[in-house]
């Protein structure tokens, strides 16, 4: 049986959206976004724009959940009108709604092409037929969104139990590891198409429409309008808001600062391209000192190489450096053996691959951080993926002197150096946004190296909770697909052109959500990161997917790249 766990769904705030004048649209789970940080459903006062957003209240048992309108010509409170609430608060399962209401399940309304939310899971729903119209809507994101499956008739999954209904991922395995279940499926009835809206529907928008531009907010309050950058099957590819740093169209400069992800990987180069091809007018600018490169020293050959094989996108890719090559000014408390103090540890002064002098780029011995500030006034955003060896670097001895290089922890080494950095930057120019890359895991091979999955995830928390708190800062989460080829054999233990897409539109994504952006990229959930069936995608779940891309206004196969 399955039953409720301590997993939460993934919290990627949106700015508050609202979508194109279209009564028939179609919006699945995978489509929805987040509200603002702080907006809750209740405050969407068009039923239409409810069953797009999921609650943006991440300090209440609401933050979220599936929004869920109300049926037509119904409140979930009479008194002030509120046609949208979030999915346990309806359920009952949250929240106060008073003692004069028992359950708002009755009020509930349909949104097009999906199920009704069923907050306390559907293991719990004890009729078959009521069970196909219902959708998991638990706030774990192993079972929400997943449709409800009957039983055969007479069969229980569970017979212990007598469970009748059960979410599809655990019929079919994918999240029950323990039970075969699959064959004591029954079948739900297909619904009946949901009728096509004429031309003639559409140009007359009813006043459910034309509330789809109003929300409960006051009028300085920062929205999001979402904009019909629309196929008719494939939805948004793009999505806009107002009150975002960079208008849509604007310039945006960036600068990257990255070890040998830089060097030997595109993701700098699609991201030149990718803001290029949302419209926007996009330099970045050379440094005044040595060390930089316009172009990968190697690389696999994307399908999509042709749209920035040209483009000179200046970066710093210092193949072995740690982030602390990064993060001085100057090399003159280094001691006569050539480390430094930094913590409670001597580090070496020498930035190379394993600490070895061999190994040091010719004429850059370091790179300052003050000039590096000074060279990223007046940019938009900086990208930081100067860190990836410091795990590794920790356990040399040549790179920090020890008695046991083995116990040493490189998380507070890393937040020291990147916030070093990071306001040395800030000094210079307050209003540069820096992004900070997550830790990508490592490889078996061309796939994900499962065993690494704790030690990265352990090392990308450690430093989230350290640059989160620092002005204009955010930290970039890059989850990757398992048991998909996602590195190369170029350069093993790099990316390759999947983990580069993966790489650029996480970063795109953040940039909207923190509303430096005022375009950005249609986003799907990690529900679609493995995705295969391009051809059937809508944009959303095309633009998530490491195995698909957007190619001609179409969602086509993206491969790891010739190597």
């Amino acid at each position: 049986m399955t039953m409720p766990m301590s997993g939460r769904q993934r919290a990627s705030p949106t700015s508050l959206g609202l979508y194109s004048l279209l009564a028939s649209v179609t919006v699945s789970v995978a489509e929805r976004v987040h509200l603002s940080p702080g907006r809750g459903c209740n405050e969407i006062v068009s039923r239409a724009a409810c069953c797009m957003f999921l609650d943006g209240r991440s300090d209440t048992p609401y933050g979220g959940q599936e929004c869920v309108p109300t049926s037509d010509g119904a409140f979930f409170n009479d008194e002030n009108e509120v046609v949208c609430e979030p999915a346990c608060f309806v359920g009952g399962t949250c929240g106060d709604k008073g003692d004069d209401v028992a359950d708002l399940s009755a009020r509930a309304g349909l949104c097009l092409g999906e199920r009704k939310p069923v907050a306390a899971g559907c293991f719990n729903i004890m009729d078959r037929e009521t069970c196909c119209e219902y959708r998991d809507a638990r706030e774990d994101p192993t079972f929400s969104g997943q449709d409800c499956v009957p039983s055969k008739p007479d069969v229980a999954f569970v017979e212990a139990y007598g469970n009748v209904c059960e979410p599809q991922c655990w019929v079919d395995g994918s999240c029950n590891e323990d039970q075969d279940i699959a064959s004591k499926a029954g079948t739900c009835q297909a619904p009946a198409p949901a009728p096509s809206t004429t031309s003639a529907d559409a140009a007359t928008p009813t006043k459910e429409q034309e509330n789809l531009n109003t929300t409960r907010t006051s009028p300085t309050t920062k929205t999001m309008l979402r904009r019909a950058y629309t196929n008719q099957n494939l939805g948004e590819q793009y999505l806009e808001q107002i009150n975002a740093t960079v208008p849509a169209g604007g310039d945006v400069s960036f600068f990257i600062i990255a070890s040998s992800n830089g060097a030997y990987m595109t993701w700098p180069d699609q991201l030149h391209a990718t803001l290029k091809g949302m419209g926007y007018s996009v330099s970045v600018p050379e440094p005044t000192y040595p060390g930089w490169i316009a172009h990968p020293r190697k690389k696999p050959i994307c399908l999509d190489d042709a749209d920035y094989a040209d483009l000179a996108t200046p970066r710093f890719g210092m193949t072995g450096w740690a982030s602390w090559g990064f993060a001085f000014d100057d090399q003159e408390d280094c001691d006569d053996e050539g480390y430094r103090p930094l913590l409670e540890y001597n580090i070496s002064c020498i930035n190379a691959a394993v600490c070895n002098p061999r190994w040091s780029y010719p004429g850059v011995p370091y790179l300052s951080a003050a000039k590096l500030a000074e060279t990223f006034k007046g940019m938009t955003f900086v990208v930081l993926s100067n860190w990836i060896n410091d795990a590794r670097m920790v356990t040399r001895r040549d790179c920090i002197q020890s008695d046991d290089n083995e116990d040493i922890d490189s998380t507070p080494i890393t937040s020291y150096t990147i916030s070093k950095l990071v306001n040395k930057i800030h000094e210079k120019d307050p209003k540069v946004v820096v992004l900070v890359l997550a830790r990508y895991p490592g490889a078996r091979e061309t796939d994900v190296e499962p065993y690494s999955l704790k030690m990265v995830a352990r090392l990308n928390a450690g430093v989230k909770a350290a640059v989160q708190h620092l002005p204009n800062t955010y930290f970039v989460d890059v989850p990757f697909p398992l048991q998909v080829n996602m590195f190369q054999t170029l350069k093993p233990g790099h990316p390759n052109c999947r983990g580069d897409k993966l790489f650029v539109n996480a970063i795109i994504e953040t940039l909207y959500d923190k509303q430096v952006l005022s375009r950005g990229l249609a986003m799907a959930g990690q529900e679609c990161l493995s995705r295969t069936n391009c051809e059937d995608l809508p944009y959303a779940c095309c633009h998530k997917s490491a195995l698909c891309y957007v190619k001609d206004g179409k969602c086509s196969q993206y491969t790891p790249g010739l190597q």
